[in-house]
């Protein structure tokens, strides 16, 4: 998705229920995004997700490492947060932490 608003919408028409196949496991969530930024999807996404042993593991991805967004996404129901550039190795930490595999080479 190109923005919190499209994230939205896609989870709602293709993700179905938190214990659909198709609902993710994963969302990396942009902090600063175009039409509704990442504080912004978390508050719509509470509203609408149910949560349960199946909700998806959500990181928030930052340029910033301002106190304030810090001190904010602390407060967010987020399992942690990246910071950009996104990497391959950053990914495969994110894999292994939550989902007990490191992913693939590639």
């Amino acid at each position: 998705a190109q923005n919190g608003r499209e994230a939205l919408d896609l989870l709602r028409t293709h993700g179905g229920a938190a214990d659909s196949p198709t609902y993710p496991a994963l969302i990396l969530l942009d902090l600063r995004m175009p039409t509704m930024d990442g504080f912004e999807f978390l508050r719509a996404y509470a509203q609408q997700a149910v949560a349960g042993p199946t909700s998806p593991v959500i990181i928030m991805l930052t340029s910033s490492l301002h106190p304030q967004d810090v001190a904010r996404m602390q407060d967010l129901p987020i399992a942690g947060y990246l910071t950009k550039p996104l990497t391959a190795e950053k990914i495969r930490q994110v894999l292994q932490e939550h989902f007990g595999h490191p992913g693939g080479d590639n």
